[in-house]
């Protein structure tokens, strides 16, 4: 599934326009984005929780050159899925 289907899915089942479907979901997607670069998390009921990860710094190496590089920090957001989310899908 894209955006763009679940924009057209929501506007259809809730009788709004596509624009404003659009709208909604932009607003959803920046406020998630927002709790998780402030290291809260975004947890949704029986769909699951959004988690701000951090990987610690490391030294990596140049796949191509062969370089020696050092890799900072850096947050990624991790999803851990809900248990009755887990079984809808593997019925």
């Amino acid at each position: 599934m894209k955006k763009s289907d679940l924009i057209f899915q929501f506007s259809e089942k809730n009788n709004i326009s596509v624009k404003d479907s659009e709208k909604i979901l932009d607003i959803i997607i920046n406020e998630i984005s927002k709790a998780l670069a402030k290291g809260h998390r975004a947890e949704f009921r029986g769909f699951g929780v959004f988690s701000p990860s951090i990987r610690a710094a490391r030294n990596a190496r140049n796949p191509k050159t062969g370089e020696d590089i050092k890799v900072e920090r850096t947050i990624i957001p991790t999803f851990k899925m809900a248990k009755n989310f887990f079984k809808k899908l593997n019925r």
